[in-house]
């Protein structure tokens, strides 16, 4: 049975911030929230907060570093016993109290983030909630605000990037045919993840031939870039236009909001790659050598997790179950949070520095880099005796 689970894990860091919005306003509708459809067995897990054990060593991932201070030497995070919650309360005027008033504050902004901004973030506030006809006017109205956008930046790598993930998966759609996705592959050839983009649309075609292609590409491409951090920067500039000046807030407001933007469903590529691996021997090598690039080198633990799913599926089916078994402990312990970027991230809730110093590395790294830089900004720190953020 198919389950969607919502991975937004640097929301999931952020969690003191969830207290400043009401309801589940921003992370997203659920017809807009990041989601990865999956067998139940082959689904990445949600990582929890409060699980502090350390990563493999055999894993590549941005911890690796914070788990051998924390093996062997102690390096201690400045610990504050006062409650934080009074300087995140939010006012009952602030505009972000009010996700609607927000989004209709980017609709007439003349700022070309505040625009961007708006087509990523776009609902259908008319649409009776949770219906597909809701999800279906949502997603049109997106693409068609994209395309607008586009026109005025044909170049532009993150538009096209975004307007492929919306197309993706809307067969039959008029607005997405034609030469967008042709142009964006053009316009980024050396980025694995557009190429995954057109994997999933191959897969979506049964084009077994065609998502051979694509993954090769994914596996020789220089980047791989979903331009999650960079949408992240687009709000934050977004809501900043519009009259939001607290940076930590506005921090808050901008990733849930990136991560509330839809991103194109996998499932048929796992069902392709899953199904065809005993038939198609050079399938089953390329989605595992893809799923291998995505784990190592994506800069997200989502499409770590993605790529971690492809390996595993394509060894199940196969029977390889020291493989299987092996790829599971490297996703399982990719998601396991070291105990001192917990540590950090709850200083980051004292100290508006620390803070600031995080989301620039988010933006400009991705949240795996980000983890493990401010990580090691929170030790220095805390090293200093006269150091008291509390």
């Amino acid at each position: 049975m198919k389950k969607i689970i919502v991975l937004t894990l640097s929301i999931i860091l952020c969690g003191a911030g969830y207290f400043l919005f009401k309801g589940n306003v921003f992370i997203g509708e659920s017809e807009q929230n990041k989601i990865i459809e999956m067998p139940e067995s082959e689904q990445p897990k949600t990582l929890s907060p409060n699980d502090a054990s350390t990563t493999s060593e055999s894993s590549r991932t941005a911890f690796k570093h914070t788990t051998e201070d924390e093996r062997g030497i102690e390096s201690p995070i400045h610990e504050c016993k006062a409650g934080w919650g009074d300087r995140w309360k939010l006012d009952e005027q602030d505009l972000l109290s009010e996700p609607d008033a927000v989004r209709d504050a980017l609709k007439i902004s003349t700022a070309f983030s505040a625009q961007f901004a708006y087509a990523l973030s776009y609902v259908d506030i008319a649409a009776e909630p949770a219906t597909a006809k809701k999800s279906e006017t949502a997603t049109e109205n997106r693409i068609g605000l994209l395309l607008e956008l586009i026109d005025k930046q044909p170049d532009s790598k993150i538009l096209n990037y975004f307007l492929v993930s919306q197309c993706n998966g809307e067969k039959g759609n008029r607005r997405c045919e034609g030469d967008i996705f042709e142009r964006a592959r053009n316009n980024d050839t050396n980025n694995g993840a557009m190429w995954l983009q057109t994997a999933v649309l191959e897969a979506g075609n049964e084009n077994v031939a065609g998502v051979i292609s694509a993954l090769e590409q994914v596996i020789a491409a220089q980047d791989f870039n979903s331009y999650w951090a960079e949408s992240i920067e687009v709000f934050d500039q977004a809501l900043q236009s519009i009259g939001i000046e607290n940076e930590q807030r506005r921090a808050v407001a901008s990733i849930g909001f990136s991560a509330a933007v839809a991103i194109a469903p996998t499932h048929k590529l796992y069902q392709l790659c899953r199904e065809q691996a005993q038939a198609r021997a050079d399938l089953a090598q390329v989605c595992v050598e893809a799923g291998k690039r995505m784990a190592f080198d994506s800069k997200t633990l989502l499409n770590q997790s993605i790529g971690y799913g492809l390996q595993k599926v394509v060894y199940k089916a196969l029977g390889d179950t020291d493989n299987e078994t092996r790829v599971s402990k490297l996703s399982s312990d990719s998601l396991k949070m070291p105990t001192h970027f917990i540590k950090a991230s709850e200083l980051m809730m004292y100290d508006p520095n620390l803070h600031r110093y995080w989301f620039e590395q988010l933006k400009l790294f991705g949240e795996k880099e980000a983890f493990r830089l401010s990580t090691e900004e929170a030790i220095r720190l805390s090293s200093d005796p006269d150091y008291d953020p509390c």
